[in-house]
């Protein structure tokens, strides 16, 4: 079913997780069987690839299992041995998942390769099915959780922190080629010198095992290592040694890879691929001499002979074995099968075939020359060199032709046609043997060019892949950084925009300024500032000391020192030789990075403000002068008020003494009073304020009962209230409340507070109550009278201002009553608040304090309390 669905052999996994996963997307899928899945998946392309990444189990980490990395760490520089910076490491790892232990690999190997002074190239294939895990892979970002267990050394030198974790380093990146592979499949890589495949084969049945460990035989170099995870192991594979630890590490054996069955010797690849030279390239004495065998060879066998290796390539020739050789046209060859004359090639290739293939010594007899010389080929079994190559001595002994004889046997039956028919057979029988043993090879050859062009094929095509990743990468990269150009351009255009409004702005202002670099060296200065220092166009750099003006500011440089070292801005008033005077500023100058870079030096010409500043405090004078006189007026004023109201109240109390008078006159009385309380009032306001603005108000701090002084405000307007109809009610608690305060200004507060209730009050009833809130003491006067709208709520308590302010408004007054109540208030530690709604009535507060650590005298200085 899966290899039907999905075009990939997944029944090699291990049977359980093949199930466990298969169940999953059963129940995803609200499939019932096994059936109706395979249904599903023939028409839904979609779900075969959910399938397969469900079934593809990407499970990675750095250096994972840190015990077998540091055994891998001590056989690492082997893999460096005898290579130079003109070769390279090659290391697969097969089943790379999210790369994590391929760039663990890649880390090892750098670290090792940085110790070396001419180290070689380091080459890593990262291989896998799942294209969605080494596309992470070749990405190289990480979350932080993933590189948590890395030692912080490693961390700083192979990782660059980025907002999404850690990206691996560029140059470690580049050593990495990712890839699609199925290990199983695919042809494999070659001349490898490290592979690692971990916890891959548990997935494996034992027969895709062994495929996969003959792969690896093939790609790995004789001697290489093979890392594998901590359950597996290299099986029953002979051809691989574990390396003594208790690790999974393996080393390849010498062994060549073949793929069987073998062909004959015969039929091995014609062409030179390991032709052993008499001497060394380098002139050096070499250890072994195929003169010095041949020399011990000839000792036995006489006759014309030479000596082949195992791709028949002749090493070695007497003098006269070159009668049997024929040199042709074309490219030269060692091969012995190309240098021998036509009608020796059929019987070489069957004896040299029977000496390296069966160990037999062979024996051919060829028809001889013209001379009637038959030939004899002897072919003996191949010896070895001390370097392990196998080498067959090749004799060729000439006899005489032997003499025919006439005489039939008495049968009459030719038994020597019958004997050399038999021998015909048996040659060709011998030949036909070899030829196809020799195309078995040929096949087997064949195939293993193969399997190697396939390996080159997928190492191109890898480095294909990685070179157009690279490729969009670096597009990408282009067009991100014309993007930039671009934003830098428009950046540049605004810059110097800005520039010029700036410089536009500082010439409009007309302020001189000045910048200095940290050595108090000029690097700017304005058109204005030339009117006090003496500046030239080429005074840019220079020290400010060597330049001089007309200011009156022998602390300039000292000042300038100052603020380069403290940071603290300093603000003079200057005079220059002119007379004129300059409010002189100098900051730090701050880069955008907030770094100081050196100061600025601002001149602004103030002449003319201090000439007001002057101007103002003569009128000041003035204006003092005049409200000291207006409050002296206003106290003369008001005392002449007085005296006149004083005589006009006791005369209205004198007439009740002169006998009954009628209710006519009871009433003008009472009017008579009413105006002589009234105009009283407005003296007493007046002289408040006068005292206010003079200076000369006082408070005197001491405990009373808030009770007493409600109850003594209301007394005080309740004439005025009874003359008007009105009830006047006060409420307050039984128990004592105790204020520290100014008792004569509180009873002024509530009386003026009161007496403006009774003045806007036309019926109803005045309620006046006292209670205590937490540390507060509340006074509130509430009235049934017409209200005030909102947007005068605080605009009542401003000096002479009156909701109607015509000549004609029916209440009369000056309009200072709440003002005063307000001031004195705040004069005591508290306010005065209100509450209205029109057409409903007011209510006012008088909050206080209620109690004072000790008694105080309070000055006021005009409306200021000192």
């Amino acid at each position: 079913i899966l290899r039907t669905s999905t075009g990939h052999d997944f029944s090699l996994y291990k049977r359980s997780t093949v199930l466990r996963r298969l169940e999953r997307r059963l129940l995803f899928n609200g499939v019932a069987g096994i059936e109706d899945y395979l249904r599903l998946l023939a028409v839904n392309e979609a779900e075969s690839r959910s399938l397969v990444r469900d079934l593809l189990i990407s499970v990675s980490g750095f250096f994972r299992d840190p015990e077998a990395f540091e055994a891998l760490s001590k056989l690492i520089p082997s893999l460096f041995e005898g290579k130079g910076p003109d070769d390279s490491v090659r290391v697969w790892v097969a089943g790379c998942a999210t790369g994590e232990e391929a760039y663990s690999l890649a880390i090892l190997l750098d670290e090792h390769a940085a110790t070396l002074d001419q180290p070689p190239l380091i080459q890593m294939f990262a291989t896998d099915i799942d294209e969605r895990a080494y596309a992470w892979g070749r990405e190289a970002l990480y979350p932080a959780t993933e590189v948590a267990d890395i030692p912080a050394e490693r961390l700083r030198r192979y990782f660059t922190r980025e907002s999404g974790g850690y990206r691996v380093l560029k140059s470690l990146r580049q050593s990495v080629l990712f890839a699609v592979h199925n290990v199983l499949h695919d042809p494999p890589f070659s001349r490898i010198d490290l592979i690692s495949c971990r916890n891959l084969l548990i997935y494996l049945q034992p027969e895709a095992q062994e495929r996969v460990l003959d792969t690896f035989h093939f790609s790995l170099a004789p001697g290489k290592l093979l890392f594998l995870g901590a359950s597996e192991s290299a099986g029953s594979a002979v051809h691989f040694t574990p390396t003594g630890d208790k690790q999974r590490i393996y080393r390849r054996d010498d062994t060549p890879h073949h793929a069987p069955p073998r062909g004959a010797a015969t039929d091995l690849d014609a062409s030179p691929r390991d032709v052993p030279a008499s001497e060394p390239a380098d002139g050096s004495e070499s250890p072994f001499s195929y003169g010095s065998l041949h020399l011990g060879m000839l000792e036995t066998y006489a006759p014309a002979s030479l000596i082949v290796n195992e791709q028949l390539d002749v090493v070695h020739r007497s003098a006269r074995a070159g009668h049997f050789l024929h040199m042709g046209q074309g490219q030269p060859s060692h091969n012995l099968l190309d240098l021998a004359r036509g009608h020796l090639r059929m019987d070489l290739r069957t004896a040299l075939y029977q000496a390296f293939e069966n160990g037999l010594e062979t024996t051919r007899a060829v028809p001889g020359d013209e001379a009637g010389k038959s030939l004899i080929i002897r072919v003996h079994p191949p010896v070895e060199d001390a370097t392990g190559g196998r080498f067959a001595l090749v004799v060729f002994a000439e006899q005489a032709a032997p003499e025919t004889s006439n005489v039939l046997p008495a049968d009459g039956s030719d038994l020597r046609a019958v004997s050399h028919l038999e021998e015909e057979l048996r040659r060709t029988k011998e030949h036909l043997e070899s030829t196809s043993a020799a195309h078995d090879h040929m096949v087997e050859s064949l195939q293993s060019a193969n399997e190697e062009l396939q390996s080159i094929n997928e190492e191109e095509r890898a480095a294909t892949e990685e070179l157009e990743t690279s490729r969009e990468e670096i597009q990408s990269i282009n067009e991100e950084l014309t993007t930039i150009n671009q934003e830098h351009q428009g950046t540049i255009e605004e810059l110097k925009r800005t520039n010029s409004d700036l410089q536009n702005l500082i010439e409009s202002t007309e302020i001189g300024t000045i910048f200095l670099d940290l050595s108090m060296r000029i690097r700017r200065f304005t058109p204005s500032a030339s009117t006090l220092f003496n500046f030239v166009a080429a005074d840019q750099g220079r020290p400010l000391a060597h330049i001089t003006h007309t200011l009156n500011y022998p602390d300039l440089l000292t000042d300038v020192e100052s603020v380069l070292s403290s940071l603290v801005r300093i603000e003079r008033s200057i005079v220059s030789d002119s007379g004129e005077w300059y409010i002189v500023r100098i900051n730090p100058y701050r880069s955008l990075e907030q770094r100081v870079e050196g100061a600025v030096l601002t001149f602004f010409n103030a002449t003319a403000q201090k000439r007001v500043e002057e101007e103002l405090r003569e009128a000041k004078l003035v204006a003092e002068s005049a409200n000291l006189a207006k409050g002296t007026f206003l106290a003369t004023l008001s005392h002449e008020f007085r005296t006149p109201l004083n005589g006009i109240l006791g005369y209205a109390d004198l007439l009740a003494f002169d006998g009954h008078l009628n209710p006519a006159q009871e009433q003008k009385v009472v009017r008579i009073r009413s105006g002589v309380w009234h105009l009283d009032s407005m003296v007493n306001e007046i002289l408040a304020f006068a005292k206010l603005d003079e200076g000369r108000e006082t408070v005197r701090t001491e405990s009373f009962d808030a009770r007493a002084i409600a109850k003594d405000a209301a007394i005080l307007v309740e004439p005025a209230a009874k003359a008007k109809g009105l009830d006047l009610i006060v409420t307050v608690p039984e128990e004592p409340i105790e204020v520290e305060t100014d008792g004569g200004k509180v009873r002024q507060i509530l009386i003026n507070l009161i007496g403006n209730a009774v003045k806007y009050t036309d019926q109803g009833a005045i309620t006046v109550r006292v209670e205590e809130a937490g540390e507060l003491v509340v006074f509130e006067v509430r009235d049934t009278g017409p209200g005030i709208a909102l947007e005068n709520h605080e605009l009542i308590f401003k000096r002479f201002w009156q909701v109607d302010g015509s000549a004609t408004r029916p209440f009369g007054g000056l309009g200072v009553g709440l003002a005063a109540a307000r001031e004195f208030s705040r004069l005591l530690g508290g306010d005065v608040e209100v509450e209205s709604v029109l057409g409903e009535g007011s209510t006012f507060r008088l909050l206080l304090p209620a109690v004072t650590t000790e008694p105080q005298v309070v000055t006021l200085v005009g409306h200021e309390t000192a």
